[in-house]
């Protein structure tokens, strides 16, 4: 279960009634318009403690951008998915109006009262979130110590000195001078794992000299896990992993408990997938609290004590994902959601689960 502040009790069941102001500076609008957003203070102050003491809000805004990071690249061969300058010329055109729209996104968040930023070096929109948030501090809604902001390190960064170079780089992007959380994306390794070790070594290194907060990880096997502990290095303080009620993988949560490494989990709600809209339990569930079926699973997984990464670029689905708090699951509710599980179904297409062979350990 996780550790949560006094504070975040006394208000873990009360709902905003705020309201705050904020502008969409849309790339298809023209002028910007002002419109009517509530605040959700909830969204801020209900945290998890991590292993190093680290306080994390609970509920996050993931950033993942898929059709940014696929625009200009196949990444299945490496190669531009532009032949001339004409074709680069008309993705551009595209991907501004889509990060405009990213980038009010995750100001609409932080006016809704969100304070946790979860990117990635990989994303390619560091650059994009930085410039929203300098923005938010410029009009004064938040300044850089009320947010907290995760990135982390690509699967292609794997040596000392390039693992220095983007932290640097994620630094100047999100335009601040510590990053709260710094994940290894994957565990995924050019020569059987000890690449991996040297980035997270690197990292480690990084926050005693201030430049990182707490270190974690993401898509860990509890293999992966074990050869940190083995080679006596610092326990991540976060495992991000795909988790939500139709996917529980009960080897790596029950480690990640018994070490006091917090799940964080990313696509809470499949993804807004087939199998939770058709669910009858969660239609039944939804319709009792008047709420909806991602309501139930978000919801789910935050009296399961999971960090939850809901993503939105739509306005109001942004505000919908936090609105957890005038609502409580029975344990009997719970019980049958467990049992979800039996489906087992990823729903991201990314799972780069991966075994090390080349670690050496002391005898």
């Amino acid at each position: 279960q996780i550790s949560v502040s006094s504070s975040s009790r006394s208000a873990f069941l009360l709902r905003s009634t705020t309201r705050a102001q904020f502008h969409c500076d849309m790339a298809s609008q023209s002028e910007k318009k002002t419109e009517e957003i509530p605040f959700n203070a909830n969204l801020g102050t209900l945290k998890v403690k991590l292993n190093d003491g680290v306080e994390i809000p609970q509920i996050g805004l993931g950033t993942y951008a898929g059709d940014h990071l696929g625009r200009y690249f196949d990444f299945a061969t490496m190669k531009p998915t532009f032949t001339t300058e004409d074709e680069k010329k008309k993705l551009d055109e595209v991907d501004a109006i889509e990060m405009a729209k990213f980038k009010n996104a995750v100001k609409v968040a932080v006016r809704a009262g969100y304070r946790h930023i979860d990117g990635a070096e990989m994303y390619r929109t560091s650059e994009t979130i930085g410039a929203a948030l300098k923005e938010l501090y410029d009009e004064g809604v938040v300044k850089r110590q009320d947010l907290f902001i995760t990135t982390k390190n690509a699967h292609n960064v794997r040596t000392v000195e390039a693992t220095k170079a983007a932290v640097e780089a994620e630094l100047k992007a999100f335009g601040t001078d510590y990053i709260d959380l710094y994940l290894i994306h994957a565990p995924l390794t050019q020569n059987g794992g000890p690449d991996v070790i040297d980035v997270y070594k690197t990292l480690q290194e990084l926050k005693k000299a201030g430049k990182i907060k707490s270190v974690g990880v993401s898509n860990f096997l509890v293999s992966n896990l074990e050869a940190i502990e083995k080679l006596g290095l610092p326990t991540p303080s976060v495992n991000q992993i795909e988790c939500h009620a139709f996917l529980w993988e009960t080897p790596i949560i029950e480690y990640c408990n018994k070490k006091d490494i917090k799940i964080e989990a990313y696509s809470p709600i499949c993804q807004g997938n087939k199998l939770p809209r058709e669910n009858e339990l969660l239609a039944t569930i939804a319709a009792k609290y008047k709420k909806t079926w991602s309501h139930v699973l978000l919801r789910f997984a935050v009296q399961k004590g999971l960090i939850i990464l809901p993503k939105s670029v739509t306005p109001k689905y942004i505000v919908a994902n936090g609105e957890l708090f005038d609502f409580e699951l029975t344990e009997e509710e719970m019980k049958k959601m467990d049992e979800l599980k039996a489906a087992n179904k990823r729903c991201s297409t990314w799972a780069p689960w991966t075994e090390w062979d080349k670690i050496e350990y002391e005898q």
